[in-house]
Parts: C-alpha cells; structure tokens; sequence
C-alpha cells in the first residue's frame, strides 16, 4: 500500500492461542468492489472506497465444527497514525469444511481525508 495511506491487517487471532499461531492470510487483492477488477494502484481520492480480498488458512474447527477468531484492522494515516481501528470477534462454520475461508473488508476513505 502507498506512503500515505494503507490498511493493516493486523491479525486475525484465534481465540485459543494455540491455533492463533497457525493462522496465515494469504492471496491478498485489492479490487474495484466485491467482483470488481484488481486495483493496481495504491493512491487514494477523498471519498473513495478500499475493497481487499484475502484467505485465512489454518482454521481449527471445535467438535461442533466451528472456528472462532478476531479481525483487527487499522487504518494508519501519512504519519503512520492510527485513523481508525475495528476489532470484530467471529464465530464461523466453513461451508466447504477443511481450515480456509475467504475474507473480504472494505474501508471508505473520509472526505476530509487527504488524497494519496
């Protein structure tokens, strides 16, 4: 991501610390929306939308078949400042079993935000 403006995601933790150190996110791929092209550039217009894709891998389900884990994600300004932060806990059975999910997030940029 650019100087000036880039997303963290800054972890996804399991809930028991033992699968927390197995998890990897991985085929991340900023796009133009959910279905939209791949976006190639980093740079930013006041108002404009941040769509990423990834994959968690490394999931462990419970005996109900279950995986829990919190998403952090931070949004750090030019002057490596912390502009917003969401942590959501997740509570999730993936539908096609094994230990990958696909994930998405998108984050609107302010239209006080500086472009970059």
């Amino acid at each position: 991501m650019s100087a000036r403006m880039f997303v963290l995601l800054a972890g996804l933790m399991a809930l028991s610390p033992s699968a927390a150190q197995a998890l990897e996110l991985k085929n991340f791929r900023m796009a133009y929306g959910h279905l939209g092209a791949t976006r190639v550039s980093s740079k930013f217009l006041p108002g404009d939308l941040l769509f990423m894709t990834y994959e968690v891998d490394g999931l462990k389900v419970d005996d109900k078949n279950k995986a829990s884990f919190v998403t952090l994600v931070e949004v750090f300004n030019a002057g490596n400042k912390t502009i917003f932060a969401k942590e959501t806990p997740n509570v999730i059975i993936p539908q096609l079993g094994g230990s990958r999910i696909p994930g998405d997030f998108h984050v609107t940029m302010g239209t006080d935000q500086p472009p970059g």
